[in-house]
């Protein structure tokens, strides 16, 4: 599960290193260099990804930290 990982944005950044597009390598690795932990247009491909992909009551069902985050906001709102 995601919650297991150590450093999931690290994940993210590896499999990106490994993918076969560039375009999305070059966003999302850092570059050669470069101290930062991600790559130029990290922010950029995660917003795509959520407003694109991303199914929130599905991410719910695999993460408890997120579930519990949605069940408070929604006692928030009601």
């Amino acid at each position: 599960m995601l919650e297991d990982l150590a450093d999931p944005k690290q994940t993210l950044v590896n499999l990106a290193r490994r993918g076969r597009r560039r375009k999305i390598r070059e966003d999302i690795v850092p570059r050669p260099g470069s101290s930062g932990v991600v790559g130029p247009g990290y922010s950029a491909r995660i917003q795509e990804m959520v407003a694109t992909y991303w199914d929130v009551e599905r991410a719910v069902a695999f993460s408890l930290s997120l579930h519990r985050c949605i069940a408070r906001l929604r006692e928030l709102t009601s």
